[in-house]
């Protein structure tokens, strides 16, 4: 059967109206379709009713406005709302390398709650009874606390007095000063003049300073496990001397770098991660002995004094 020109085109105008309103209305219909009531969500095929707060979906419903199967959340896991999802949140955990604790533990109907720890504040202006992601550490005044550290709030310090009279008072002893030295140069060229060779040559041996006996480190605190001392370290040492340390300890510059960018709103968080990074890369064995010996190999004696006093005062030993 043949077409003329005039029913060929007749044809094309009748499927550009036809088609365009057909597709209109089936997509109407399938959007009427996934419109569900209140208190239930769309699986793909029904409109299944919304399961409980502490539970998720493990399978959907199988007719419309049916029950699905929900399957309560784990130790691990929880759900704080009705829902319709296939599976749980997770559980926050509280970092003590940050300066947080628990407040209140996970349940499976609602997350961790953390806190700052002592001698930490929340950064986030939160109240205490909220908890806390972002714990700060207490600011350390020179000259005295006006206002002590809270959960919420740094510590704001006093200002320093004014000096400006102990100035005035260091520079009108100068003078004093200049004309005391030069007595004292002056009587000291004297005696030595008048000394002898031999007590030249005793003086000289009696001004020498004793050999410094050689570091013996502590036998008791070999291989103990560094890593819930890292955040009280950090806070023992200044930011330049732990990256000083950790480089020292052949941690790898990418990594600083990366520490150094990931959190460069806080030296403290810098100094525990950093601390962190090297314990990690280095292993236990070994590692406390390391990290004392490079102290005082930068003339950091009193620091590694100060972490060894820290490990004795929890009671650490190595394991045999």
């Amino acid at each position: 059967m043949k077409f003329g020109c005039g029913a060929a085109l007749l044809i094309l105008i009748q499927c550009s109206v036809v088609f365009p309103y057909s597709s209109y209305m089936l997509h109407k219909l399938r959007k009427r379709e996934i419109e569900c009531p209140g208190g239930e969500y769309f699986s793909g095929t029904y409109c299944c009713e919304f399961c409980k707060p502490g539970t998720y979906a493990k399978n959907d419903c199988t007719e419309n406005h049916g029950k699905p199967v929900c399957q309560t959340c784990d130790g691990e896991h929880y759900m704080d709302a009705d829902n319709g999802n296939g599976m749980c949140h997770k559980c926050s955990h509280c970092d003590n390398q940050l300066g947080q604790e628990e407040l209140r533990a996970c349940t499976v109907r609602t997350n961790t709650v953390c806190r700052c720890k002592e001698k930490h504040f929340c950064a986030e202006n939160q109240s205490e009874s909220d908890g806390c992601m972002k714990c700060e550490h207490c600011k350390e005044c020179q000259y005295g606390d006006a206002e002590p550290c809270s959960a919420t709030k740094d510590t704001v310090c006093k200002q320093p007095r004014n000096h400006y009279y102990l100035i005035f008072l260091s520079v009108a002893l100068i003078p004093f000063g200049i004309l005391l030295y030069a007595l004292k140069r002056n009587n000291g060229n004297t005696d030595k003049s008048r000394q002898s060779e031999e007590q030249r040559e005793n003086n000289t041996n009696n001004s020498r300073r004793p050999e410094e006996l050689p570091f013996v480190f502590p036998k008791e605190l070999e291989d103990i496990d560094l890593s819930r001392h890292l955040a009280d370290f950090s806070q023992k040492m200044d930011h330049k001397t732990v990256v000083d340390v950790v480089r020292n300890m052949e941690l790898k510059e990418a990594t600083v770098e990366e520490i150094r960018l990931d959190h460069a709103h806080s030296h403290n968080d810098q100094k525990i991660y950093l601390l962190k990074a090297w314990y990690e890369s280095y292993g236990r064995k070994g590692a406390f002995q390391q990290l004392i010996r490079t102290l005082r190999n930068i003339d950091r004696r009193v620091t590694a004094e100060e972490l060894i006093n820290i490990t004795r005062s929890h009671g650490d030993q190595s394991e045999d």
